[in-house]
Protein backbone atom coordinates (compact mmCIF):
# COMPACT_ATOMS: atom_id res chain seq x y z
CA UNK A 1 0.00 0.00 0.00
CA UNK A 2 1.21 3.50 -0.84
CA UNK A 3 0.40 6.69 0.99
CA UNK A 4 1.03 10.09 -0.61
CA UNK A 5 2.51 12.59 1.82
CA UNK A 6 2.12 16.15 0.63
CA UNK A 7 4.51 18.43 2.55
CA UNK A 8 2.95 21.04 4.80
CA UNK A 9 2.87 24.25 2.77
CA UNK A 10 3.48 26.63 5.66
CA UNK A 11 6.61 24.88 6.97
CA UNK A 12 8.13 24.26 3.52
CA UNK A 13 7.56 27.87 2.44
CA UNK A 14 9.16 29.11 5.67
CA UNK A 15 12.18 26.86 5.10
CA UNK A 16 12.51 28.00 1.46
CA UNK A 17 12.42 31.63 2.61
CA UNK A 18 15.40 30.87 4.84
CA UNK A 19 17.67 29.34 2.20
CA UNK A 20 20.06 32.26 2.53
CA UNK A 21 19.60 34.45 -0.52
CA UNK A 22 21.14 37.87 -0.24
CA UNK A 23 19.02 40.57 -1.86
CA UNK A 24 21.43 41.07 -4.78
CA UNK A 25 21.61 37.31 -5.43
CA UNK A 26 17.82 37.04 -5.41
CA UNK A 27 17.47 39.85 -7.95
CA UNK A 28 20.26 38.34 -10.09
CA UNK A 29 18.46 34.97 -10.13
CA UNK A 30 15.24 36.59 -11.36
CA UNK A 31 17.10 38.65 -13.97
CA UNK A 32 18.81 35.45 -15.14
CA UNK A 33 15.34 33.92 -15.66
CA UNK A 34 14.39 36.89 -17.82
CA UNK A 35 17.45 36.43 -20.01
CA UNK A 36 17.84 32.65 -20.18
CA UNK A 37 14.19 31.57 -20.06
CA UNK A 38 12.43 34.57 -21.57
CA UNK A 39 15.11 35.65 -24.07
CA UNK A 40 14.77 39.25 -22.83
CA UNK A 41 16.95 41.92 -24.40
CA UNK A 42 15.93 44.71 -22.00
CA UNK A 43 15.22 44.46 -18.27
CA UNK A 44 13.89 47.30 -16.13
CA UNK A 45 14.14 47.25 -12.33
CA UNK A 46 11.98 49.65 -10.34
CA UNK A 47 11.61 50.21 -6.60
CA UNK A 48 8.43 51.84 -5.28
CA UNK A 49 7.65 53.11 -1.81
CA UNK A 50 3.95 53.71 -1.19
CA UNK A 51 2.45 56.22 1.24
CA UNK A 52 2.36 53.54 3.98
CA UNK A 53 6.09 52.88 3.66
CA UNK A 54 5.58 49.56 1.86
CA UNK A 55 8.41 48.81 -0.57
CA UNK A 56 7.83 46.90 -3.79
CA UNK A 57 10.18 45.81 -6.50
CA UNK A 58 9.22 45.29 -10.14
CA UNK A 59 11.39 43.50 -12.64
CA UNK A 60 10.01 43.99 -16.13
CA UNK A 61 11.47 42.51 -19.28
CA UNK A 62 10.72 42.38 -22.99
CA UNK A 63 10.98 38.59 -23.19
CA UNK A 64 8.73 36.23 -25.10
CA UNK A 65 6.16 35.76 -22.32
CA UNK A 66 4.18 32.66 -21.34
CA UNK A 67 0.65 31.48 -21.84
CA UNK A 68 -1.49 30.76 -18.78
CA UNK A 69 -0.69 27.05 -18.58
CA UNK A 70 3.07 27.60 -18.82
CA UNK A 71 3.04 30.45 -16.30
CA UNK A 72 0.97 28.40 -13.85
CA UNK A 73 3.56 25.61 -14.10
CA UNK A 74 6.41 28.12 -13.71
CA UNK A 75 4.82 29.23 -10.41
CA UNK A 76 4.93 25.65 -9.06
CA UNK A 77 7.62 24.88 -6.49
CA UNK A 78 9.79 22.41 -8.44
CA UNK A 79 8.14 23.23 -11.75
CA UNK A 80 8.27 20.75 -14.61
CA UNK A 81 9.21 23.19 -17.36
CA UNK A 82 12.13 21.02 -18.41
CA UNK A 83 13.60 22.92 -21.34
CA UNK A 84 16.58 24.26 -19.40
CA UNK A 85 19.69 25.00 -21.41
CA UNK A 86 23.27 24.13 -20.45
CA UNK A 87 24.07 27.68 -19.31
CA UNK A 88 20.93 28.26 -17.24
CA UNK A 89 21.44 28.87 -13.51
CA UNK A 90 18.13 27.35 -12.50
CA UNK A 91 17.58 23.71 -13.34
CA UNK A 92 15.28 22.60 -10.54
CA UNK A 93 12.22 24.79 -11.03
CA UNK A 94 12.69 26.68 -7.78
CA UNK A 95 14.87 29.73 -8.50
CA UNK A 96 12.27 32.39 -9.25
CA UNK A 97 10.09 31.32 -6.33
CA UNK A 98 12.80 30.90 -3.70
CA UNK A 99 14.60 34.07 -4.78
CA UNK A 100 11.38 36.09 -4.55
CA UNK A 101 10.04 34.46 -1.40
CA UNK A 102 13.34 34.99 0.40
CA UNK A 103 12.78 38.73 0.09
CA UNK A 104 9.01 39.25 0.02
CA UNK A 105 5.68 37.88 1.20
CA UNK A 106 4.04 38.23 -2.20
CA UNK A 107 5.21 37.24 -5.67
CA UNK A 108 3.11 38.19 -8.66
CA UNK A 109 4.17 37.33 -12.19
CA UNK A 110 2.50 39.04 -15.13
CA UNK A 111 3.09 37.72 -18.62
CA UNK A 112 2.28 39.33 -21.93
CA UNK A 113 2.93 37.57 -25.19
CA UNK A 114 3.57 39.30 -28.52
CA UNK A 115 0.01 38.40 -29.52
CA UNK A 116 -1.21 40.70 -26.72
CA UNK A 117 -2.42 37.80 -24.57
CA UNK A 118 -1.93 38.55 -20.84
CA UNK A 119 -2.03 36.34 -17.75
CA UNK A 120 -0.87 36.61 -14.14
CA UNK A 121 -0.53 34.44 -11.05
CA UNK A 122 0.41 35.34 -7.49
CA UNK A 123 1.84 33.59 -4.45
CA UNK A 124 0.64 35.29 -1.25
CA UNK A 125 2.64 33.89 1.66
CA UNK A 126 0.23 35.41 4.21
CA UNK A 127 -2.46 33.21 2.62
CA UNK A 128 -0.18 30.13 2.71
CA UNK A 129 0.66 30.78 6.38
CA UNK A 130 -3.00 31.20 7.30
CA UNK A 131 -4.42 28.22 5.37
CA UNK A 132 -1.36 25.90 5.10
CA UNK A 133 -2.27 25.09 1.49
CA UNK A 134 -0.33 25.06 -1.77
CA UNK A 135 -2.59 27.67 -3.38
CA UNK A 136 -1.77 30.46 -5.78
CA UNK A 137 -4.13 33.08 -7.17
CA UNK A 138 -4.89 33.55 -10.85
CA UNK A 139 -5.58 37.21 -11.49
CA UNK A 140 -8.62 38.18 -13.52
CA UNK A 141 -8.37 40.42 -16.58
CA UNK A 142 -9.63 43.34 -14.47
CA UNK A 143 -7.06 42.68 -11.74
CA UNK A 144 -4.29 42.55 -14.34
CA UNK A 145 -5.42 45.85 -15.88
CA UNK A 146 -5.69 47.53 -12.45
CA UNK A 147 -2.21 46.34 -11.45
CA UNK A 148 -0.42 47.59 -14.54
Amino acid sequence: MKVELIPGANRIIRSLRDIGYEFTDAVADIVDNSISRGKAKNIFIEFRLDSNGKLSLSIVDDGKGMDSKRLEEAMRIGSNNDDYGPGDLSKYGMGMKTASMSQAMKLTVFSKMTSGYRTAFSWDLHHVNKHDKWEIFKLTSNEITESL
